[in-house]
Formats: structure tokens, sequence, C-alpha cells
């Protein structure tokens, strides 16, 4: 199992976490708990915990293209979301 971890700096964490549960609940299975999202992508999981003032985005997968293919989905649609803020993410350690 491949697994990577990305902490998101964010003054509005809550609402872009909100936004993407939303989001995605159309496509995929999601599970929303107190500060956790679960997103259930074909490729793999994608789990979101949320802060008051960050994000922690995790990401598994069976292959390391899927780990990859997982965090850019996750990463692309925050971006999109915060798009005020100007957030970038980038995975170095992975992409």
């Amino acid at each position: 199992m491949y697994r990577a971890q990305k902490i998101i700096d964010t003054r509005k964490a809550p609402s872009y976490a909100a936004q993407m549960a939303k989001h995605f609940a159309h496509k995929i299975d999601v599970e929303v708990a107190d500060d956790l999202i679960v997103f259930h992508f074909n490729a793999g999981t994608g789990r979101v915990e949320v802060g008051e003032a960050h994000l922690t985005l995790h990401v598994e997968a069976a292959s390391q293209p899927q780990m990859q293919e997982v965090a850019r989905i996750l990463a692309r649609h925050l971006e999109r979301f915060a798009f005020r803020e100007g957030l970038s993410i980038a995975w170095p350690d992975i992409l």
C-alpha cells in the first residue's frame, strides 16, 4: 500500500472541506464525520482531516500511480475551491 500526507495551511479549512465533501458526494462514496472526510475513489482513498487553520490530506492506494492520481484529484479540487486565496498544493515527495 502506498501512502502520502500533506498539510495545507488555510484560514478557511472547514469551508473548503465542506465544499469538497458536497462536490464529490455527487460522484463517489464520501464519509463525513466531525473533522474527517473520507473519499473513496476508484484509484484509492483520500482523507481530509479538518483543523481550524489547516487541512491534512492523506492519500492511500495500491500503486504509486494510483496514489499520485488521488493526490492530484484532491489537490486540483482544493485549489479550485480556494482560488481567491491563491492556494497552491505541491506533493513534491510523490509527484
